[in-house]
C-alpha cells in the first residue's frame, strides 16, 4: 500500500510536468489527489490495528561467536540454529566494554559506558542515572508485561548472593533470580596461560539440563510464556540469561 502511494506521488509529479498548461491538468490532478487520499484512509486503520510483537530477549555471559552450531559444527545448539535461520544475523557486532556490568548497563540504556559512568562491577547504574529509561522500561511504559529471568542487568554480589537493591523494579513487571553455583568439573585449560588469565576455563558435567541454573532459567521461561499466552491484550517482553557456558557434556 505504501509503495503504491509512493508511486502515485511520483506519478503526480510527472503529471504536473505533463499536463501543466493543458485544460485537463486540473481534472487529472484532482483525481490523483483524491485516489491518494482514499488509499491513505484505507491504510491508516490497518496500521493502527497492527499487532505489536512479543519480544524474547536472550542474554549470555561469555558466549563466543563459535559457541553455537551456526558457527561451529562441534557444538550442538539445534534450537538456536533454527532461530538463527529465520532471523537477521549481525556478524560484526562488538561488545561495548569487556566487563559485565558496564556492558549490560550500556546496551540496556543505549548509552556508552563513558556516559553511564559505570566502568566496573561495583556500581549500580541507577546511582549515576536515576531517571534514565531503560529498554525494558520503555516496553513496560508502552503496555508490555516485562519479565526478567536470571541475570539481565548486573545483579551485584557473588554467584551465590544477589543484591536486592539492584533489582530495578522500574524495568520489570516480574523478576526472578537463580542462585547457586553450576555443577561440573573444571577444564584442564584453566591454567593454560600460566596464571595470566585465571578465568581461562570451561565447565562441563553429566546430567540433565535442568540440573544447571541455565536449564532452570529455560524451564521457567517456557512456563511463563505458556502462562501468559492466552491472556487477552497481553504483550510480553521476556528476558532470560545464560551464565558463562556451563552445560552437560552432551552439548559438545
Amino acid at each position: 500500500m505504501r509503495e503504491l502511494q509512493f508511486a502515485l506521488r511520483l506519478n503526480f509529479q510527472a503529471l504536473v510536468i505533463t499536463f501543466r498548461g493543458t485544460k485537463k491538468f486540473m481534472q487529472t490532478l484532482f483525481r490523483v489527489f483524491l485516489l491518494t487520499i482514499c488509499l491513505g484512509a484505507c491504510d491508516a486503520p490497518a496500521l493502527a490495528q497492527a499487532k505489536k510483537p512479543n519480544v524474547l530477549f536472550i542474554v549470555a555471559d561469555d558466549l563466543r561467536p563459535a559457541d553455537a552450531g551456526t558457527r561451529n559444527s562441534r557444538i550442538h545448539t539445534p534450537n538456536l540454529d533454527r532461530l538463527a535461520k529465520r532471523s537477521v544475523r549481525f556478524d560484526r557486532a562488538y561488545v561495548q566494554y569487556p566487563v559485565c556490568n558496564p556492558s549490560r548497563a550500556s546496551f540496556l540504556t543505549g548509552m556508552r559506558p563513558e556516559q553511564t559512568r559505570v566502568l566496573g562491577n561495583d556500581v549500580f547504574f541507577r546511582r549515576n542515572l536515576p531517571d534514565v529509561v531503560t529498554l525494558p522500561q520503555l516496553f513496560k511504559q508502552s503496555g508490555y508485561f516485562t519479565a526478567s529471568l536470571g541475570k539481565i542487568f548486573h545483579r551485584g554480589g557473588t554467584m551465590e548472593e544477589v543484591n536486592p537493591d539492584w533489582a530495578d523494579p522500574l524495568s520489570w513487571s516480574h523478576m526472578k533470580f537463580f542462585q547457586g553455583t553450576p555443577l561440573g568439573k573444571q577444564g584442564e585449560g584453566r591454567n593454560l596461560t600460566g596464571g595470566a588469565l585465571k578465568w581461562c576455563q570451561w565447565l562441563a558435567a553429566e546430567g540433565a539440563d535442568e540440573d544447571q541454573p541455565d536449564g532452570q532459567i529455560a524451564v521457567e521461561a517456557v512456563q511463563l510464556l505458556n502462562e501468559k499466552r492466552n491472556e487477552p491484550f497481553s504483550r510480553r517482553w521476556l528476558s532470560q540469561t545464560a551464565r558463562s557456558v556451563h552445560c552437560a557434556e552432551k552439548v559438545f
